[in-house]
């Protein structure tokens, strides 16, 4: 085994991928089930980081923090790696900034205005991060119809952060069920960054491609596009 790739990062990378929608899943759904009063279908996440949660340390650092936190890191180490072109690693670097803003959301309170910023400017920067980085996935030349799913749920965290914005100016939310439309928007949309993440590991290492210290090998490099 070469020292190259005894040092190739790609399979924790690809755990903490994974782990990343599974830990914001589960410590919201723990918070959430376990928070005297809290309405699931109603109250958004942030509800549960408030002081009188039993469970705010969980929603904060496991709903929110943690995600955040590796979203940015492994988005940042990806963009190294030259696995994507130049569009997609500016879809990266985008998917970066939404992790970083997930930490504000956790770090701040509720009725901060940071945290207010940070959610809107999280849920309409996911929008353009998961467009760029599924029209320009190396995995996906020839597969249009994965393109198109991923792009018509970028539509997705936009309207559910326009309803949000509606709803504080008006003083009520547009339907009962603004807590799971939040939790769908929030939870799936890491899941399909972790889903483009690893799949485009899957590609490098099938195709023997580069590996994510980005080092090349003999295949050569991506394209940019």
């Amino acid at each position: 085994m070469s020292r190259t790739s005894r040092r190739d990062p790609s399979a924790l990378i690809a755990a903490i991928m994974v782990a990343i929608p599974v830990v914001h899943i589960f410590s919201v759904l723990i918070a959430s089930m376990n928070t005297p009063g809290y309405v699931t279908r109603l109250e958004p996440i942030s509800n549960l980081a408030l002081s009188s949660s039993p469970y705010r340390y969980l929603a904060i650092w496991g709903g929110l923090i943690f995600p955040g936190a590796a979203l940015a890191g492994v988005s940042a180490w990806v963009i190294r790696s030259h696995l994507f072109g130049r569009l997609g690693e500016a879809g990266l670097a985008l998917a970066a900034i939404c992790g970083l803003g997930m930490v504000m959301c956790g770090a701040f309170n509720y009725h901060s205005p940071v945290h207010i910023i940070s959610v809107v400017a999280t849920a309409c920067l996911s929008a353009p991060a998961i467009v760029l980085i599924a029209l320009n996935h190396p995995a996906w030349s020839d597969r249009p119809a994965y393109k198109s799913l991923f792009c018509l749920w970028a539509l997705f965290p936009v309207a559910d952060v326009g309803g949000t914005i509606w709803a504080l100016r008006h003083g009520r939310f547009l339907h009962h069920y603004i807590g799971l439309q939040q939790r769908l928007s929030v939870g799936g949309t890491m899941c399909l960054f972790s889903i483009m993440i690893l799949a485009a590991i899957y590609w490098s290492r099938h195709n023997n491609r580069v590996n994510l210290n980005g080092a090349q090998t003999s295949m050569g490099s991506p394209t940019d596009i």
